[in-house]
C-alpha cells in the first residue's frame, strides 16, 4: 500500500489498502474503466491491439491489458491479467472503482467469497447507498476451509442489503457485471488469495451482448438457487472466524 497505509504479502509486493478504497482513483484503474465504458480516459498503458498469439507474448513486469479484436471479432474485450509479476493489482482496483461507479445493480457468482476488507467495503457500500447487488456462491464449495472463513464477509454484506444465493451444486464460475456496462469473467475469484497472490486473468466486457448474457446467466443460476439466511455466531465461531481469517494467506 501507499503512504502510512502499506503492507507487504506473502508475493512480496506493497500493498496500498488507500489505492484500494472505492475513493482512490488509482490510474490503472480509471484508465481501464474508462476505456471500457467509453468514458475517454486515459490509461497509463494504453491497450494494444492482439491476437491469441500476441496476448501470450505481453509483457508481465507492467500492469497491461491487451484489446482483443481483429480476426476474432471480439470489439470491446479487454485482456486484464494479475499475479505477483503485475506491478498493480489491476483486477482488484477495476473492482473496487466498478463497485463506487456502480448506480443499479450489480450481480456475481464466485465459487469462493473472501475478498479483501476494501472489496468488502466497497460492495457494502454500493448496497448502502440503493445499488442491488445479487451474489451467487455454492452453499457448499469444494474447499471446506474457503466455506468457513466466507461466513463473516457474507454476514456482512447480507446485513447491508445484498441477497445472497445458495446453489445446491458446485459452481466454479467467476463473473461480475455492473449496471449492463461492464463486466468482468475469468479465473479470479473474489477472496483474497485469487485478488492478491495467485496468477490470474479476466476479461473485461465493454459490448451490451455479451455483459447482458452474463447477466441473464448469473441471475438464472441465482434464480434457481436458495437465499442465504444470515446467522449470529457463538463467541466461540466469532473467534474461530477471525483466526482463519487472520491466516488467510495460509491455507
Amino acid at each position: 500500500m501507499r503512504g502510512d497505509c502499506s503492507r507487504t504479502h506473502p508475493s512480496g509486493r506493497t500493498v496500498d489498502a488507500a489505492a484500494h478504497a472505492p475513493a482512490a482513483g488509482d490510474a490503472a484503474a480509471s484508465g481501464a474503466i474508462g476505456a471500457a465504458t467509453g468514458a475517454g480516459v486515459a490509461a497509463p498503458v494504453a491497450p494494444v491491439a492482439a491476437d491469441a498469439a500476441d496476448a501470450g507474448r505481453i509483457g508481465s513486469d507492467e500492469v497491461r491489458s491487451a484489446a482483443i479484436e481483429a480476426d476474432t471479432g471480439t470489439a470491446g474485450l479487454l485482456f486484464v491479467p494479475s499475479g505477483p509479476d503485475q506491478a498493480e493489482d489491476t483486477v482488484l482496483a477495476l473492482l473496487d472503482a466498478a463497485c463506487a461507479r456502480a448506480r443499479e445493480r450489480i450481480v456475481a457468482v464466485t465459487p469462493y467469497f473472501v475478498p479483501d476488507p476494501g472489496l468488502l467495503q466497497a460492495l457494502r457500500l454500493a448496497c448502502l447507498r440503493g445499488v442491488s447487488l445479487d451474489l451467487v456462491v455454492p452453499a457448499r464449495s469444494n474447499h471446506r476451509i474457503a466455506d468457513l472463513a466466507r461466513s463473516r464477509a457474507l454476514r456482512s454484506l447480507a446485513a447491508a442489503g445484498a441477497r445472497i444465493h445458495l446453489t445446491a451444486g458446485m459452481v466454479h464460475a467467476k463473473a461480475i457485471v455492473f449496471d449492463g456496462e461492464l463486466a468482468l469473467a475469468g479465473s479470479v475469484n473474489l477472496d483474497t488469495r485469487s485478488l492478491l497472490l495467485n496468477y490470474e486473468s479476466m476479461l473485461l466486457f465493454r459490448s451490451a451482448a455479451p455483459i447482458a448474457w452474463l447477466s441473464d446467466w448469473i441471475l438464472a443460476q441465482a434464480a434457481a438457487a436458495q437465499p442465504y439466511v444470515a446467522v449470529e455466531p457463538s463467541f466461540a465461531r466469532d473467534v474461530g472466524e477471525g483466526l482463519l481469517l487472520a491466516l488467510t494467506f495460509e491455507v
